[in-house]
Formats: structure tokens, sequence, C-alpha cells
């Protein structure tokens, strides 16, 4: 029988929505779950663990099998990841763990749904100042693609959209998500995103 780590936690009042619950964690943080998942999951004493990558807290668990320490994550056991699938958390809150919210992902497809990092200065994703215009990029699978140089950041933030639609899909994280970047081709466009997928 696996050793189960105990630890305190604080009391919550459960939301008047009877779709999920909230189970307490540690540090204070609380954690939303599916209502039906909520019995099976509250069977043990979760954890908030501090990942200093991502800037946020997950959910964890630890067991002692057999002399060894294993930190189990509560989005990989909804979801019944296996060794090589990732969970991704859709709204990008890793304290979210309703069913809706979670999907398995490979490691570039979880990489792909991140926000704009902490030291962006253009206030949009896949843009940046270089050499005196906004330049669009993008990063596919540990790929670095220049998407081109343009005179505004919001053009060049709508040239990443129609890059990320096409690369990353459903986890594509977007400047514009209530506009379709690819309704208009930008044949330009497509040949340094081809140019860069040949480099995988």
């Amino acid at each position: 029988m696996p050793r189960i780590y105990r630890v305190k936690r604080h009391a919550v009042i459960q939301p008047q929505d009877p779709s999920y619950k909230i189970i307490a964690l540690t540090q204070g943080q609380n954690t939303k779950v599916t209502a039906a998942d909520h019995p099976w999951l509250n069977q043990w004493n979760w954890c908030a663990h501090w990942n200093k990558n991502a800037s946020s807290f997950y959910v964890v668990r630890w067991e002692n099998i057999k002399g060894r320490r294993y930190m189990i994550q509560m989005a990989r056991e909804i979801l019944g990841c296996g060794p090589s699938e990732e969970a991704d958390h859709k709204n990008r809150d890793s304290l979210d763990n309703r069913r809706n919210n979670l999907r398995k992902a490979t490691h570039s497809q979880n990489s792909s749904n991140q926000g704009i990092s902490s030291d962006n200065t253009s206030g949009f994703k896949g843009v940046r100042w270089n050499k005196g215009r906004w330049q669009a990029y993008i990063t596919h699978k540990g790929i670095f693609i220049n998407l081109g140089r343009f005179d505004s950041k919001q053009e060049a933030a709508l040239v990443y959209d129609y890059a990320a639609r096409k690369l990353h899909g459903e986890f594509a994280v977007l400047n514009f998500p209530h506009i379709n970047s690819t309704d208009q081709k930008l044949p330009h466009v497509d040949f340094l995103i081809c140019e860069g997928v040949a480099r995988i």
C-alpha cells in the first residue's frame, strides 16, 4: 500500500454553480474540478506546487511507492496521460482543472499555448522591435521562424496570428482571436513558414 502524504488544507465554500467544485490546496490556493470528479479527487490532499518556469501553481500530490517518492499531477491524472503526453490547460489557468478546460497535448503543443512573455515590449505575442521596424516571428517545435518586418506592430501581430493558426491550430494563442487572419492568403508568409518547417 503506497504511503499517502497528508497536508493541512483550509476550508472552502462550494460554488452555487453545480457543474464544478472547489478543492483546497496548500499555500492558500484552490483548484476547480468538474463536479463528477470531486469525490474521486478529494480523497487525496493536493498541494499547490510553484513552477518557476511557468510562473504559476500546479496541482500535485506525492506518493511514496516502494521507497521512492513520486509527484502526481492532477491534470495528468484526470486525463489519463501516457508517458509522452502532457496535460494542457486551454485557458492557461493551471488551477482550473475542470475537464472542459483540459486536453492532451504534445510538448510542442503545450508550449504553443503560452501567453505573452514578461519581457515583451510590443504588447503582442510574436512581435518585437528589430532594426527600426516591427518583426513578426514564431517558434514551432523549437525552431525560430522569422515572418518579416513591418511598419506597424498591429500588422506584425496579424501576420503572427496567420502563422499561429496554420502551425499551432487549436493550441494557438492569438492577438486578435475575433479576426480570422487566414481568410486572406499571404504567399510570402506561407513561403517563410514552409522554409522554417523544412528545418525541423
